[in-house]
C-alpha cells in the first residue's frame, strides 16, 4: 500500500485509502465503539437490591416525577450505595375493565413471573384489582413488619384476608393516600391505592421503609 502511495498528494493518498480500506476501517471503528459502549454500561450497571410492582398505575409516561431522586434517598438512608444499587420499578402492569385482553393477559404473566422469581418486594395496586391481588396469596402479613402504633393508627385502612391454604387471617394490604410527600413525588396514582409486602421479600428493609414513606410515616 505504501509503495503505491509514494508520489501521491495528501488528497490523493486519502482518496486511495478510503477507496480500498474505508469499509474495513469503518467495521473496525464500529466494533471498537460497540466494545467501549458495552464496557461503559457494564461498569455503570447497578445491582438490583429490591423490586416494586405497580398495578394499574396512572402515571403518564411524559410526566415528570421524583422517582429516581426518592429511590436514591431511600437507599442512602439504609446505607446502600445508590451509585452501585437500584430499586427496580415495573409500572406497566395493567389489568381490569377497559384494558385490552391481550395486554391484561401479558400483564398477569409478568406479574406472576416477577412474584415467583422473588424479583419484587412490595406491590401497589388500585382498588379495582386489590381483591384479586390479595386472592393470589402472595402477600405477607403486614403485622410482621409494622409496629403496633402504625397498625392501630391505620386499623380502618387495613384489608384482611383469610388464606384458603392455611386458614390463617393476615393483614394483606393497607390503603395509601396520594397526599403523602412520597406519593406526590412519585405520582404513581391520582387517588387512593393499596400496598402490600410480597412473601419473603429479598430486601424487607427497603419494602418496609418505602411503605412507611408512602404512608407519610417516615420523614425524608
Amino acid at each position: 500500500m505504501f509503495e503505491k502511495m509514494k508520489g501521491m498528494t495528501l488528497k490523493q493518498k486519502i482518496g486511495y485509502y478510503i477507496e480500498y480500506y474505508g469499509v474495513i476501517t469503518l467495521v473496525i471503528l464500529a466494533a471498537i465503539i460497540v466494545a467501549i459502549t458495552f464496557i461503559v454500561q457494564h461498569v455503570q450497571a447497578r445491582e438490583q437490591v429490591a423490586g416494586v410492582i405497580l398495578v394499574n398505575s396512572t402515571t403518564m409516561m411524559t410526566e415528570e416525577t421524583k422517582e429516581q431522586e426518592y429511590m436514591n434517598d431511600l437507599l442512602a438512608s439504609l446505607d446502600i450505595d445508590p451509585d452501585k444499587n437500584e430499586i427496580y420499578v415495573n409500572g406497566g402492569i395493567q389489568i381490569g375493565e377497559g384494558i385490552d385482553a391481550t395486554m391484561a393477559a401479558s400483564s398477569i404473566q409478568v406479574l406472576q413471573t416477577l412474584i415467583m422469581s422473588h424479583s419484587v418486594d412490595i406491590a401497589f395496586t388500585d382498588e379495582s384489582y386489590r381483591d384479586s391481588f390479595i386472592r393470589n396469596e402472595c402477600l405477607d402479613d403486614l403485622r410482621d413488619y409494622l409496629d403496633d402504633e402504625i397498625l392501630e393508627k391505620y386499623a380502618d385502612d387495613i384489608i384482611y384476608f383469610t388464606s384458603t391454604e392455611t386458614g390463617e387471617e393476615i393483614a394483606a394490604m393497607i390503603r395509601v393516600s396520594p397526599d403523602s410527600k412520597w406519593m406526590q413525588g412519585m405520582k404513581w396514582y391520582t387517588g387512593d391505592c393499596y400496598a402490600g409486602i410480597i412473601v419473603k421479600p429479598q430486601n424487607k428493609d427497603v419494602a418496609v421503609h418505602m411503605l412507611l414513606r408512602a404512608l407519610g410515616e417516615e420523614e425524608f
